[in-house]
């Protein structure tokens, strides 16, 4: 049996080009993926450094927010289609009446 080493596995990769990009172009690959990781911001935001920045949190309880749902009117509304590509943006369509 023929003893299977690096070299001779990369000797073997030469023979075959596409083998060789392929197995090039893996560690390329890896290069380029861990650039993406590597400088990443990765910073928490603190409520003081928010302030700095001039961001203000909005206090929201959830009462408040279900009273607000509860006051919209869901049950009538109209369902308007917008305006296609190719039609006028200042003229919508007509709509046709149901009979």
């Amino acid at each position: 049996m023929k003893e299977v080493t690096l070299i001779t596995s990369v000797s073997d990769l030469s023979d075959s080009k596409f083998k060789l990009f392929l197995f090039i172009g893996s560690f390329g690959l890896e290069r380029f993926a861990s650039l993406r990781y590597e400088f990443r911001r990765n910073e928490l935001l603190k409520p003081e450094n928010l302030e700095k920045l001039g961001i203000k949190k909005k206090e929201v309880s959830l009462e408040k927010e279900f009273e607000k749902y509860n006051k919209l009117d869901i049950n009538s509304w109209e369902n308007i289609r917008g305006p296609r590509p190719w039609e006028e943006p200042q003229q919508p369509p007509q709509q046709k009446s149901s009979s």
